[in-house]
């Protein structure tokens, strides 16, 4: 039996901890981060601040217990999907591209601070 891992205010299994790493990365559900800033171009933060709790914790996970079946899809995944949100921020301010993030204006002084914590978890998650 998997432990326990609080990744929202209530304490899930590993399992459903990576079944919502899996969602995230597919961005196929409208309430996801990444559907909403790939498909809306919002950047939520709270939502963004919850999908760096769940990477830190599944990171932590895989360092203590080992990786699971879904550890290359998922630290794939993440990797790419941190790599694009890095991307789009480059992209948002280049003047011949039609990437737009709609509340840039509000995250911009928060985005080194994005920056590092997409360094420091997924620095862990690949280690």
């Amino acid at each position: 039996m998997l432990p326990n891992i609080i990744a929202t205010n209530k304490i899930i299994k590993m399992e459903e901890l990576e079944k919502l790493l899996i969602e995230e990365i597919e961005a196929n559900i409208e309430t996801t981060f990444l559907y909403q800033f790939h498909e809306k171009n919002f950047f939520d933060r709270e939502k963004f601040q919850l999908l760096i709790v769940n990477v830190n914790k599944m990171a932590n996970y895989y360092i203590s217990n080992g990786r699971t079946e879904y550890y290359k899809k998922i630290a794939a995944g993440i990797i790419d999907r941190f790599e694009y949100i890095l991307c789009c921020f480059y992209w948002h301010l280049a003047p011949n591209d039609l990437c737009s993030i709609i509340n840039y204006d509000d995250i911009k002084d928060e985005i080194s601070d994005y920056c590092d914590e997409i360094r420091e978890v997924t620095g862990k998650l690949i280690l």
